[in-house]
């Protein structure tokens, strides 16, 4: 899944990504302002996602995480 919008409705849709995503599938989050990365993801981790690359140009971040 790949998801290129705001930090805020990431978050969201944490509940929806992570009920659609298969056990060991991956999701792209991007959108995202390097700041706000660390929020996203406390959010996505408490649904079971582990982050496996961050990638950070100028402001902006983007999440590689694998539902375990």
């Amino acid at each position: 899944i790949i998801a290129n919008i705001l930090a805020a409705p990431l978050i969201e849709m944490v509940a929806d990504l992570a009920a659609v995503t298969d056990e060991n599938g991956y999701v792209i989050l991007s959108g995202m302002l390097q700041t706000q990365a660390d929020e996203v993801l406390k959010a996505y981790a408490a649904q079971g996602f582990l982050l496996q690359k961050r990638y950070d140009i100028g402001e902006w971040s983007s999440l590689a995480i694998q539902k375990k």
